[in-house]
């Protein structure tokens, strides 16, 4: 409100301005008419004055209302300028207009502008050069004023545009972090309801089981069924919760704890060769060792619900030059057990992670033998 009526109050000093001009001869908009016609109907006091008039004064303070209607007072505007010298509220109108409507009613209500430019040219047309340069001036002037607003519009369609593409790439890299937490989370929950069911595997295997076997088992699968549920809520927070913050931040665990997750399978009954040649494990990079630990993970579970009858051999080896090494090899179980895993998408797991760690992974079947190998790099 401060600003229109700021602009109202200049708009009426220039209007003024505008009017002694016409009076000297220099009009700046054609205006047909003395308007004495339109005078004599109006009520005293609202009579045109060479300064400008009452009435034109009055279309100045008008302007306050311009960002509510600013069809009507252009439109409006434009009427007047038949008779009485209004040509910049109507500059002003046109650049609301252009501003803060369609580029359809801008161009129907800046074509009605020109109208009173082009009566004036065919009246002047045998005045030579007096009536092109009215033609030209007031094209220039309503087309600067409703150029100026269109590029005000674009400018701030362009920052909203900004705006909104900005939120929709912190959405995009929330949905991602929310993703790779849901994926880490998924890894552990995995692995800990293949122990589990392993567990009550051998349970049912074992007709006769000794209460201390059967103590062991029970324990493991209590245990391990508290920490599913536990990593299941956590999924479930993560992907409920609208904005990741730093508060939610998925397990890191690293290639120094993979040794106990290969006891923690021994455990459960399962196999497993297990050799590591590495060289200091603190100039490992910190990608390279939670993926390497997270790849084991899948290698573990994947065994344990897919061959757990065969040995599985697995090895980490590598160092700074040649890199981190991570091979695991099996003998094919056509059998795994009384109900066959359903397979399901670890490889394709494990080939993402190798890949965005900047390794590779490779995997081949021969001679009943499964062999898979990844490569990650030592330092990235």
């Amino acid at each position: 409100m401060v600003v229109d009526v700021g602009l109202a109050a200049v708009a009426g000093a220039l209007t003024v301005l505008a009017a002694r001009l016409q009076v000297l001869g220099l009009p700046v908009y054609p205006q047909l008419t003395s308007g004495a016609a339109v005078n004599a109907v109006l009520p005293q006091g609202l009579s045109r004055s060479p300064s400008g008039g009452s009435v034109a004064l009055l279309v100045c303070a008008a302007l306050v209302w311009r960002r509510r209607r600013p069809v009507a007072l252009t439109v409006a505007t434009t009427a007047l300028t038949v008779a009485w010298p209004v040509v910049v509220p109507l500059l002003v109108g046109l650049y609301t207009v252009a501003d803060r409507c369609s580029a359809r009613v801008t161009a129907w209500v800046s074509g009605l502008a020109m109208l009173p430019v082009a009566v004036q040219f065919v009246r002047t047309v045998q005045s030579g050069l007096h009536g092109v340069a009215d033609l030209v001036a007031g094209a220039a002037l309503v087309g600067t004023a409703t150029g100026w607003g269109m590029v005000a519009a674009d400018r701030r369609a362009r920052a909203a545009r900004a705006a909104a593409d900005a939120e929709t790439r912190v959405e995009l890299a929330r949905r991602r972090v929310r993703e790779e937490i849901a994926r880490e989370m998924h890894d552990v929950l995995a692995h800990r309801l293949t122990l589990l069911s392993m567990h009550a595997g051998a349970l049912s295997y074992h007709p006769d089981p000794s209460p201390e076997q059967v103590r062991e088992a029970t324990g493991v699968i209590v245990e391990s069924a508290g920490r599913a549920l536990e990593d299941l809520q956590d999924i479930l927070q993560v992907l409920r919760t609208p904005a990741v913050t730093a508060r939610v931040e998925p397990p890191q665990p690293t290639l120094r704890e993979v040794t106990g997750l290969v006891e923690e399978t021994r455990e459960a009954g399962m196999r497993v060769e297990f050799s590591e040649r590495l060289e200091e494990m603190s100039t490992l990079d910190d990608i390279s060792s939670r993926t390497g630990y997270r790849i084991v993970q899948e290698i573990l579970t994947n065994h344990r619900k897919h061959a757990p009858r065969s040995v599985l051999r697995l090895a980490l080896a590598g160092g700074r030059a040649d890199g981190l090494t991570v091979t695991a090899s099996n003998a094919l179980d056509a059998s795994p057990g009384p109900r066959r895993a359903v397979p399901g998408q670890g490889l394709v797991g494990m080939a993402e992670r190798a890949q965005l760690a900047g390794g590779r992974m490779r995997q081949d079947r021969d001679a009943g033998v499964f062999r898979l190998e990844v490569w990650l790099p030592w330092k990235r």
